[in-house]
């Protein structure tokens, strides 16, 4: 990690953006814009209860250590002061920062084989990968390089319109490099047309995914099997095993006090001086939005636009407010529901279900035995009142679930096990040790996340149900005083900014609500807001928003229409449905691997196929050779039945077709669709075989008549004692 000498003679001369103190007049606007966004938003809603059921299980796992430069003693405070350092030679206090040894550091990108399996299939041609080395302290002469992973995703144009997009990802400690063989098939309409007309790049950012350094990857803050988890009781374990995990990092010569948002940010500017390119955009998803706002920054005349989805707002409105945001989304959610009229028809207040659902475990909490060990390591999960006020947090993240919601938020409130347990498991994410813990507490902690003691009394006297629910629940942010880490960094505030910049945010966003972006805004001289309805987390994922980004990037400096978010449509949520549990075990039995319980109903299905399709091209045949038969009457009945037991398992698959279609989250609770068909058609076809087999029977002569009927009849006999079986008899 030498500097060149004459590299160290060299100043980076960087445009002034020295941040200017905020006004108490505009401290005022961001609180009275907080009330108000308890009563303003709009759309959507959703339960699940998941992504926080299950722990991301793993522990900090030692990965093969980069050589130390200068490693920090166990036991030493890991945090270094973050000092707000003047001017320095003309330059701004984000850039004067930078040691003068480091201040010519030039760094270069060096092409490297992609890092991903083997069977992931994408266009060789069109994704590249490689790496850049930066220093890990750019405040300490003596630092040593590390490096950070890139994969590169070319547009289908040649000189697209937009030109480049770097993608920030969110968490923080959220890996993205991986994405990219998916992300190059266009699977989605947010991939396709960002990549019409941009190139994009994917950076792991350090401390994450492929990127070094190497400490608490994949840390488990769930803890899902404690007698009382999301509890303060958990807290001083959780400071223990990321104080254990921390130091070993530091051992290892992990600078951790080199992994905040500062020094991600000079990062990117670094990343793209690396690949050569005077500007680019900027597209900051979550905490990515938080990155973003310092990458303005540090980097304004790199910036030739920002899109900034899901914004993280600076203090007061911290993103660690959750009982504020939880407010907001309930009511958006609440508001679709009242829109659809059938929901709250059938379900009534959605934030008055939730509260109930989550009072009924604060005295009696429910404990799962038996789980998936990828979900709990211990094979057992707690559900408390905190577990479950978290996971409709969670759940609220993703508008792929909201149909689903209000039915879920029953279930819970009704102690469904059965739909606890098998929802607990659906919706949970195997633990990843890409997942960059170490960076994340540190970010967390320095950057945007705490939130001040008055703020924290305001939430408690607006949101007191809420803030009680949320009060401690074992995430980085409860672990930060107790790390030394608790030290918001002073160059990391509010953002002015001359940029284009889009600002996306969903209605029933529960971690970023709407305030956050508006706030934001207020320091944005060429910003736009784009409020989407009946959505959450990821606001650009609609494809209407997904176009109206578009159109932003490929034009920065006019205003992109949004006439088609008032257009979109509202919520389809779940108000009748045939309660079930069957589908979802058999869907867990073939994930497994276990396809026993598909052989017969398969087999009797290809039977009563080939039953329909023989029979009329018989009588066809039979037609024009001119040749009558005594047994025509039993061949037609035989016949409809096979239609019928056909249309009562189409109309099972159907049911399941229109679930998954609906939401997947439904599956644990029931089926949609013409549920009420299936049993009727099965019953007749059965009956309708069996009048056929007896007529044939009391005419016998004809084998190849007696031999087809009773096949149909067999066939139909199989089909339904397997559906009976399997408990889909519906």
């Amino acid at each position: 990690g030498t500097v060149n000498p004459e590299r160290q003679k060299q100043n980076v001369r960087e445009g002034d953006t020295t941040m200017k103190s905020r006004t108490m007049a505009a401290l005022r606007q961001a609180q009275q814009l907080g009330h108000r966004a308890l009563h303003a938003w709009h759309p959507a809603f959703l339960l699940g209860m998941a992504l926080t059921f299950a722990a991301q299980a793993s522990t900090a796992a030692g990965q093969s250590p980069v050589d130390p430069s200068t490693p920090n003693p166990a036991g030493e405070n890991l945090q270094t002061p973050l000092a707000d350092v003047p001017d320095d030679d003309g330059l701004p206090a984000v850039l004067a920062r930078v040691h003068p040894a480091w201040r010519g550091f030039a760094p270069t990108w060096t092409e490297a084989p992609c890092p991903f399996p083997a069977s992931e299939e994408y266009d060789f041609e069109r994704v590249d990968c490689g790496y850049v080395l930066v220093p890990e302290n750019r405040r300490n002469p003596d630092s040593r390089l590390i490096r950070l992973s890139i994969a590169r995703v070319h547009s289908e144009e040649e000189q697209p319109a937009a030109g480049t997009t770097v993608f920030l990802n969110g968490g923080p400690g959220n890996p993205i490099v991986r994405a990219a063989p998916r992300w190059s098939r266009m699977e989605m309409p947010f991939t396709r047309e960002l990549l019409q007309i941009s190139d994009l790049i994917l950076l792991d950012q350090r401390g994450t995914g492929y990127s070094q350094g190497f400490f608490c990857r994949g840390f488990d803050t769930v803890q899902a099997d404690a007698p009382d988890p999301m509890s303060e009781s958990v807290i001083p374990d959780l400071i223990s095993a990321y104080r254990l995990c921390l130091d070993e990092g530091a051992q290892r010569g992990v600078d951790i006090s080199a992994y905040t948002t500062w020094d991600n940010a000079m990062d990117v500017r670094d990343l793209r001086r690396a690949l050569g390119l005077t500007e680019w955009n900027v597209f900051g998803g979550s905490y990515g939005t938080e990155l973003g706002q310092m990458v303005l920054r540090i980097d304004p005349s790199g910036v030739r636009s920002a899109v900034l989805d899901s914004v993280v707002a600076p203090p007061p409105l911290a993103w660690g407010g959750r009982s504020f945001g939880m407010r907001s989304a309930l009511e958006a959610i609440n508001t679709a529901c009242v829109e659809h009229g059938a929901c709250a028809e059938h379900y009534g207040d959605l934030t008055e279900l939730a509260e109930r659902a989550v009072e009924r475990y604060r005295e009696e909490p429910l404990v799962l035995e038996d789980i998936p060990l990828d979900v709990s390591s211990s094979g057992r999960m707690v559900l408390n009142h905190r577990v479950i006020a978290s996971g409709f947090f969670s759940a609220l993240y993703n508008r792929q679930l909201y149909p689903a919601v209000p039915a879920l938020m029953e279930a819970v409130a009704d102690r469904n096990e059965v739909a606890l347990r098998s929802t607990a498991i659906l919706l949970t994410n195997p633990p990843s040790l890409e997942w960059g813990s170490g960076m994340g507490v540190v970010a967390a902690c320095t950057g945007f996340g705490p939130v001040s003691p008055e703020r924290r009394n305001e939430l408690r006297a607006d949101e007191p149900f809420w803030f009680e629910a949320f009060a401690a629940r074992s995430g980085y942010l409860d672990a930060c005083e107790g790390l030394g880490l608790f030290e918001p960094d002073p160059l990391h505030t509010f953002l002015e900014s001359d940029r284009p910049v889009l600002l996306a945010v969903g209605a029933v966003d529960p971690i970023t609500p709407p305030a956050y972006a508006e706030y934001v805004l207020t320091g944005l001289e060429n910003g736009v807001l784009m409020e989407v309805p009946y959505t959450g987390h990821f606001a650009t994922a609609p494809e209407c928003a997904t176009s109206v980004m578009a159109a932003f990037l490929r034009s920065p400096l006019e205003t992109p229409d949004q006439s088609c978010i008032g257009e979109m449509a509202g919520i389809d949520f779940a108000t009748r449905y045939k309660p079930t549990d069957a589908v979802y075990q058999l869907y867990q039995a073939i994930d497994e691997g276990r396809y026993t319980g598909l052989i017969a109903p398969v087999l009797a299905m290809l039977v009563l196929l080939a039953a329909v399709l023989a029979y009329p091209t018989a009588w066809l045949g039979r037609t024009l050779d001119g040749q009558a038969s005594e047994h025509a009457a039993q061949r037609r009945l035989a016949w409809i039945a096979s239609v019928l037991l056909l249309s009562g398992a189409a109309a099972l698959v159907l049911s399941v077709f229109q679930t998954f279609s609906r939401s997947f989250a439904l599956l644990p609770l029931g089926l949609v669709g013409p549920t009420a068909w299936v049993m009727p058609l099965l019953v007749l076809g059965l009956l309708l075989s069996l009048l056929s087999m007896i007529q044939v029977v009391r005419k016998p002569g004809d084998v190849g008549t007696l031999t087809g009927v009773g096949l149909v009849l067999a066939a139909g006999i199989a089909l339904s004692v397997s559906l009976l079986l399997l408990g889909l008899l519906l």
